[in-house]
């Protein structure tokens, strides 16, 4: 530039700022529940919704691993995973989601509702400020089964003398994870109490 310096001896030197521009934005990740029927047979999908909430400059990734609640690998209630998610840079405002899909296995078994668990772990944040506000989510396999108790009918021929015994058949027609118990009592149509039948158990 030119300066006029009205004689004096002034040197422009080129001076140069610094301005830091502090980032002040964050951004969470969170997994959230599910729940759906269990099914017959063959894998049921149940698919994890993994969301960050904001636009972010760099990829962030973040590991999954399955755990057991009351439904079990052991049992063979689901298949167990493991793996992570990738959010990538430069989407675009607003949230992000990826799934994470698990995998029920149905049967026939009459039983509760079941529960299994997906943890998130090892965030790499490339240095961002991104963080887990929720680590945890639970799916929740519903029992879509039932079974029948039923009584079948009996007969017999009375005779003259003496007491024979009747035997009615009671049937379950599905497994259940638990014991079943019934209560039997006895009631007279035609045929009479003390006269014609004792009541037995």
């Amino acid at each position: 530039a030119d300066i006029g310096t009205s004689g004096l001896d002034v040197v422009l030197e080129l001076a140069i700022g610094v301005v830091t521009i502090e980032y002040d934005d964050a951004a969470t990740i969170a997994i959230s529940d599910v729940s759906g029927n269990e099914g017959s047979s063959g894998n049921t999908l149940y698919s994890f919704d993994v969301t960050l909430t904001e636009e972010i400059d760099v990829p962030i990734s973040v590991a999954f691993t399955t755990a057991d609640g009351t439904a079990t690998v052991a049992d063979a209630d689901y298949v167990p995973g493991t793996g992570g998610v990738t959010f990538v840079a430069n989407n675009g405002p607003g949230p992000q989601t990826q799934p994470i899909s698990i995998f029920g296995i149905g049967d026939l078994k009459v039983e509760l509702d079941e529960t299994f668990s997906v943890l998130l772990d090892s965030l790499a944040n490339g240095g961002r400020d991104v963080t887990l506000a929720d680590d945890a989510a639970v799916a929740t396999m519903l029992n879509d089964d039932s079974a029948v108790v039923s009584i079948t009918d009996a007969t017999l021929t009375e005779g003259d003398a003496g007491s024979r015994d009747l035997v009615f058949a009671v049937v379950l027609d599905g497994e259940v994870d638990t014991a079943v118990q019934l209560t039997a009592t006895p009631s007279g149509g035609t045929a009479q109490e003390g006269f014609d039948f004792e009541p037995g158990s």
